[in-house]
């Protein structure tokens, strides 16, 4: 994920970020998942060629994990009507929630089976690679509205010292 996100400056060159999270977020899922599968397949004959396989699986899909943050925070940066610091406090509000309650679900599902648990996180990352695929694309506001918006904590705004 580090790595991912570390590359992000030269991938979004080349490929809008909100597409890079929506991709990256579904390719990560089925990384995840194909290594919830195989990796305890694998280890039943080769616990090491296990272990490795998983290791693989999830170190991709970490890469794919990686846009998904800064695409959500880009899009907090372009709501319509709201600034920077009112959408951010709100998706921090929600991120906390949402990390109490999955751990929540992952503990209640762990008491049963363990490859059931690891399934939730994939199918929340499939569910934000599609989200993604969406929110900034959908949240976009023109320029002046920016430079406008109050309190000033959108954006930041350039400003020229003009003395002489």
């Amino acid at each position: 994920m580090i790595i991912g996100r570390l590359s992000i400056d030269r991938i979004t060159k080349n490929v809008h970020i909100s597409e890079l999270a929506k991709w990256g977020g579904i390719a990560g899922s089925i990384l995840l998942t194909a290594g919830i599968w195989f990796g305890p397949l694998l280890a039943k004959t080769d616990q090491a060629l296990g272990l490795l396989v998983l290791c693989i699986f999830w170190g991709l899909a970490g890469l794919g994990v990686g846009p998904q943050v800064p695409s959500f925070f880009t899009a907090g940066g372009n709501v319509m009507g709201l600034t920077t610091a009112q959408v951010l406090s709100r998706m921090s509000m929600m991120n906390m929630f949402a990390m109490l309650t999955a751990k929540f679900v992952m503990g209640a599902l762990a008491q049963n089976d363990l490859q059931l648990a690891f399934m939730f996180p994939a199918t929340t990352l499939m569910v934000a690679g599609i989200v993604s695929a969406f929110v900034i694309k959908r949240a976009k506001r023109n320029e002046r509205e920016m430079l406008t918006a109050f309190p000033p904590t959108a954006p930041i705004v350039i400003v020229e010292d003009n003395r002489n």
